[in-house]
């Protein structure tokens, strides 16, 4: 009869403990989630900028400005609300210190000086935003990060397109060219995850969309190319925005189970 206690306890306690561990796993979920939105809107929001300022997909660049700033502020709130732990707050009070930042010079004319800074500030987000997420990821949520991650590699490779059209080419093409490479090392490693054919079918269209884009990237000093970056870039995102929801499905349904 003891024997039949204890176990019953034992599986009491296990049930509760699972209970915790799958609550706990589905909050850092919504967290990684956020985080990875405001690390590519850090990226679209400069892209955007430059786009606007340079006259080029002037009324679209513009329309994206503004709702990227707009989403940005909004994540803010929700990471401000969720966050547990000083370490946590600590970096989520950063981001949005930066990005009140960013949001000033995306409002000024823009000229060498404003160009440098808010590409600065978008690469101080971003990095930040990457402590935030390796402060929260865990092993089963590697494709969901790698694949919001490819998000804002392709954002972020348009800003530094865009830069260089500016005429800031500082480290611009060198960290354009790192992006290119870990751009095409997360794809091949999203290729060989355990994906569905819906997966599959996402990961072809932006091979595609890719293989168009990155000639653009190889003749950066063609000018008359910015627009077709600047629609494929979004398209790419848009891709790999649908397949980090299917593998946020997935995820959360193997954490229920």
């Amino acid at each position: 009869m003891k024997k039949i206690i204890y176990t019953l306890i034992l599986l009491f306690n296990t049930n509760i403990l699972c209970a915790k561990t799958t609550t706990k796993d589905i909050i850092n979920l919504e967290l990684i989630n956020i985080t990875m939105q405001q690390r590519i809107l850090s990226q679209k929001i400069t892209k955007a900028y430059l786009y606007v300022e340079n006259k080029l997909v002037k009324d679209t660049a513009n329309r994206e400005l503004k709702q990227a700033l707009h989403e940005f502020h909004q994540s803010s709130k929700k990471l401000a609300e969720k966050v547990k732990g000083a370490k946590l707050k600590k970096l989520t009070q950063e981001i949005d210190d930066v990005s009140q930042k960013l949001t000033q010079i995306s409002q000024k004319p823009l000229n060498k000086e404003n160009a440098t800074k808010i590409l600065d500030l978008s690469e101080l987000i971003l990095q930040k935003s990457e402590k935030l997420l390796n402060l929260l990821k865990t092993k089963k949520s590697n494709a969901i990060i790698k694949s919001g991650q490819q998000r804002m590699l392709s954002q972020r490779i348009a800003k530094y397109y865009i830069a260089y059209q500016a005429g800031i080419k500082n480290d611009g093409n060198k960290n354009m060219q790192e992006s290119i490479r870990l751009f095409i090392h997360n794809h091949k490693i999203l290729m060989k995850h355990n994906n569905s054919p819906l997966m599959k079918k996402k990961l072809k269209d932006v091979d595609k969309l890719w293989k168009m884009v990155n000639k653009f990237y190889m003749n950066v000093q063609n000018e008359e190319l910015p627009r077709a970056v600047f629609d494929t870039t979004n398209d790419i995102s848009q891709q790999m925005k649908e397949l980090t929801k299917l593998y946020i499905t997935d995820y959360t349904k193997e954490l229920k189970q």
